[in-house]
């Protein structure tokens, strides 16, 4: 599912700050690109990789209550 926005937490900064910029950019990029079109990233060193692993759980459960949000709006309740 296409996502037109996602929450970016503080913890995501903060652990985008303990990087080198390069770094830090990959991560980001892999991040918004995984959040708002589902593309895992393909080429992260370990380093990216680690922080990128942390931060994926948060974005998975995010897409889960969006689809949850939006089947709930587009099931009829049954309710008169």
């Amino acid at each position: 599912m296409q996502r037109n926005q996602f929450t970016f937490y503080r913890s995501y900064y903060d652990a985008l700050q303990c990087m080198k910029p390069k770094e830090r950019n990959s991560v980001l990029n892999a991040v918004i690109d995984y959040a708002l079109n589902e593309n895992t990233p393909q080429e992260l060193t370990r380093n990216e990789e680690a922080v990128f692993v942390l931060i994926k759980p948060h974005r998975d459960s995010g897409r889960n209550k969006a689809k949850k949000r939006l089947m709930n709006m587009q099931t009829p309740s049954g309710r008169d």
